[in-house]
């Protein structure tokens, strides 16, 4: 079977079984099975597909997301590997990572941390677009060895540390920016998410507690004890969190708290100034 018949196929594989994404998800995976880029594959039409690659379609409409089987994710213009122990970097993300580009983009020799880290796609992607040391914690050594990985591989300068953020030992004293995107997902609510989140993704990030803002509650109090006046801290945010996220920022003492969208129209970014 040629790759333009096999992609036909896998699209209609896909549809057929509630792929929301199938026509995307279809050429990722055949870019993948062929190791070839979009420019090389346009060429490569009438190439031969062997079985294996269906083995790879398999996977995908068993509930595994096409990036934990390519083990490849892009966020920011940049590559980053992925596993099932960190959850897979979304665009949503990225307006978080915008708008700490944005806040560094004046600052000499800032204290940047990332809580929370998974992938490390924050922390990587802030530390070599804005060309700053950053900090990055998480409770999870898996995680912490997959961001690793994706620091070296995209050449961030980037220290990291293994640390339970709700009983943390480390000092964060003299931050100027706190970044994190913290489980924010309502414990009842996990059951509820689709199946290649739920399933595929690890608990440990997503599980935010009963009302989904331990995480939140917590690292507000850090940030606010810790970092310099005019310092920032930014989180990302569940589509329906944002007052809730105001009210924690503005209790804990910040200033000038915004709420940012996301391109759907949610809430997804929030930030809080000392």
């Amino acid at each position: 079977m040629k790759v333009f018949e096999a992609l036909r196929k896998t699209e209609e594989m896909f549809k057929n079984n509630g792929v929301v994404d199938y026509k995307s998800d279809a050429r990722f995976l055949m870019q993948y099975f062929l190791g070839c880029n979009s420019t090389e594959y346009i060429l490569r039409q009438k190439d031969e597909v062997s079985e294996s690659f269906f083995e790879l379609v398999q996977k995908r409409i068993s509930g595994i997301p096409v990036q934990y089987i390519t083990e490849s994710a892009e966020f920011m213009g940049l590559e980053f590997y992925v596993n099932e122990n960190v959850l897979i970097p979304r665009q949503d993300t990225e307006i978080l990572v915008e708008r700490a580009l944005d806040f560094l983009k004046d600052k000499k020799n800032p204290v940047v941390y990332d809580i929370c880290t998974g992938s490390g796609c924050i922390a990587v992607s802030v530390s070599k677009m804005a060309k700053v040391k950053v900090a990055a914690v998480d409770i999870s050594e898996k995680a912490l060895s997959i961001a690793k990985i994706n620091a070296e591989r995209n050449m961030a300068d980037v220290a990291f540390v293994a640390d339970d953020i709700l009983n943390t030992k480390i000092d964060f004293s003299g931050a100027d920016l706190i970044l994190s995107n913290p489980p924010y997902i309502r414990t009842k609510e996990i059951e509820k998410l689709d199946v290649t989140v739920k399933c595929a993704e690890p608990f440990i990030a997503l599980d935010g507690g009963e009302d989904g803002l331990v995480f939140y509650r917590k690292i507000s109090k850090i940030a606010f004890d810790s970092l310099n006046n005019g310092g920032a801290v930014m989180f990302e945010t569940g589509f329906d969190q944002g007052a809730d996220l105001t009210e924690i920022l503005e209790a804990q003492g910040f200033k000038d708290v915004e709420i940012i969208k996301d391109y759907s129209g949610n809430d997804r970014v929030a930030v809080g100034i000392k």
